[in-house]
């Protein structure tokens, strides 16, 4: 049975129950995303603690499933969109990268050690104006990539658009010289793209005003 816990006096199933049950049970990109936040919120949550309670429970259904985004979980993914990122990378075949590394002043999402590239996770909302002017957020990212250029040989910056039609960050992350390890898997990155065209959908929906009666 799920751990049940009281918070604010609503009763609700605890942390490490709660990201196992949505790894058996949604796609593995959604799964990857909640584990990571997870990770990122609570410092008592573990890897090891979220892979034990999936081999644990009683039940195998989904527990195949789930092994994927629990054993990928990390705590330094930022954003939903960096962690969405990092399974395209790695079903795109590239060689995964070390996450928030800092040079200097300034910290990078992604960074390929073996080929001095930067990577960047650039959400829409920070240049389309919904977060102040996009024009001082492009000038701020052109003098942070002219201080990232002293280390790096090459800086990708990509936003969800990218990521869900999955060929356009291919084509980002082989000019930037991004190493590539393995074969693309090709399923993986079909369901990763229909995962997120139906959130995509969703979130348009709940922004929508609804009709009055």
């Amino acid at each position: 049975m799920p751990d049940v816990v009281e918070i604010d006096g609503l009763l609700v199933v605890n942390e490490l129950d709660t990201v196992v049950s949505l790894a058996r049970s949604r796609p593995e990109v959604c799964a990857l995303v909640v584990a990571d936040a997870a990770l990122r919120l609570n410092p008592d949550l573990t890897v090891d603690a979220l892979l034990n309670e999936n081999e644990s429970r009683e039940s195998s259904r989904g527990r195949r499933r789930a092994r994927w985004p629990l054993s990928r979980a990390v705590r330094d993914a930022e954003s939903p969109l960096e962690s969405v990122s990092r399974a395209a990378v790695e079903w795109l075949g590239f060689a995964a990268p070390q996450l928030q590394v800092w040079f200097g002043q300034d910290r990078c999402d992604m960074w390929w050690e073996s080929t001095h590239t930067v990577g960047e996770a650039d959400g829409e909302l920070k240049y389309d104006g919904s977060l102040g002017d996009p024009v001082t957020a492009l000038r701020a990212r052109a003098d942070r990539d002219a201080r990232l250029r002293r280390e790096a040989r090459a800086i990708a910056h990509w936003g969800w658009s990218d990521v869900v039609h999955f060929d356009r960050l291919r084509g980002i992350l082989i000019e930037a010289g991004v190493p590539r390890v393995a074969p693309a898997d090709g399923t993986q990155l079909m369901l990763m793209q229909r995962s997120l065209r139906r959130a995509g959908r969703a979130r348009e929906a709940a922004a929508a005003p609804r009709e009055s009666t």
